[in-house]
């Protein structure tokens, strides 16, 4: 009788610590959406006072007035963009181009006016305000230059005078004159073996410049970042089907962006797959219609499965994952029947929604396209 109290005791602790676990994974799951929506509040109050100042300058740039602060800020934008203009300028002369003053498109340095909207393009200017650019920018290239060879380490002066007070061992030093002479006496006679052939001079020394200079780099480029398509900054395909934005999903949540950037799949399998690496954070035991992501760099995702499927409180849906479970790009993550989901009514679209960015940047969302899961990447970031 006692035996079979302690294993019902046990059995009812248990419920109640998985209980516990699936309200405070209910709890994550409202307090993110919580914070979505206050992260949404703050990009449009910071998209606001960005139009505000946009609107001030726009002003000061039609002559109105503008005191104060204000007024100094304004001249500061104006001096940062006269310099701008200067570089591009530099630029598209020395690509054989220059700028329309009207529209601002690169047209050919002889022509007389703009092909695209007729207005006229005076070059001499430009070529001359390029060549002071870029006269200027070699002047502060060779002060730097000079400023790096004839500045000294203190250690490296410490090393060099350290070396000037050792007395050399008069032995030690016949035995190394004795070696150099050893030295310059094979070199010589490698030298009268060889000869002096001027073009095989010539040869060896064009062999040697072009082994030390290596491949040129394209200046076009150096200023270009590229994304990481090897999967450590990629969300790949988390089911098979055709990618949609979230705007074209039918739910306010998502369409809008309430809970942040992200893509959708109409999906042709019944398997949702990790788009990344990283550490189940969220999971919804009752309805198990849904599982964050949390990886390295501290970006968040969540990854939902059709729209009010809540709603079937875990009908037709199986965990194939547990919570802080570590999975890699391409983990089975939830099961679900799609037939199930259609029956009950609801949409099958699947979300994949970057509810925190972390440290990521410039992220970059494919669309329009028919995914494979597993393989086809559909966010880029860095």
């Amino acid at each position: 009788m006692a035996k079979s109290s302690f294993w019902d005791d046990l059995g009812n602790t248990l419920t109640r610590k998985a209980k516990g676990l699936s309200s405070r994974a209910e709890n994550l799951y409202e307090i993110q959406k919580i914070r979505n929506k206050l992260s949404a509040q703050e990009r449009m109050t910071e998209k606001l006072m960005m139009d505000i100042g946009k609107m001030i300058y726009t002003r000061y740039e039609q002559g109105e007035a503008v005191d104060g602060e204000t007024g100094v800020i304004c001249e500061e934008i104006s001096q940062h963009m006269l310099e701008a203009d200067h570089y591009r300028d530099a630029i598209a002369a020395s690509k054989g181009e220059k700028f329309c003053p009207a529209c601002h498109k690169a047209v050919m340095r002889e022509a007389s006016f703009c092909p695209y909207c007729g207005a006229a393009c005076p070059t001499a200017e430009l070529e001359e305000k390029a060549a002071d650019v870029i006269e200027q920018a070699d002047e502060e290239l060779e002060e730097a230059a000079e400023a790096e060879v004839t500045e000294v380490p203190e250690t490296e002066a410490e090393e060099n005078a350290e070396a000037t007070e050792v007395v050399a061992d008069p032995e030690e030093t016949v035995e190394a004159s004795e070696v150099v002479e050893t030295a310059e006496t094979a070199e010589a006679s490698e030298t009268e073996t060889s000869g002096s052939d001027p073009e095989l001079e010539e040869e060896r020394t064009e062999v040697g410049s072009a082994e030390t200079e290596g491949p040129a780099a394209d200046p076009e480029n150096t200023e270009t970042t590229e994304l990481n398509g090897d999967g450590a900054n990629t969300l790949r395909a988390f089911l098979t089907g055709k990618v949609i934005p979230l705007k074209e999903v039918n739910d306010g949540v998502f369409s809008e962006g309430v809970m942040g950037d992200g893509r959708a799949i109409l999906p042709e399998n019944d398997t949702l797959y990790a788009p990344c690496d990283g550490e189940v954070t969220v999971l919804m035991d009752e309805s198990r219609h849904a599982c964050g992501l949390t990886l390295e760099n501290g970006m968040e995702i969540l990854l939902h499965i059709g729209i009010d499927t809540v709603e079937m409180q875990g009908d037709g849906f199986e965990y194939l994952v547990s919570l802080n479970q570590k999975v890699k790009q391409g983990t089975p993550l939830v099961r679900f029947d799609r037939e199930k989901i259609r029956t009950a009514g609801h949409p099958d679209v699947t979300v994949c929604i970057v509810t925190e960015e972390g440290n990521a940047k410039d992220f970059e969302f494919v669309t329009d396209i028919h995914a494979e899961a597993g393989k086809t990447e559909i966010v880029l970031f860095n």
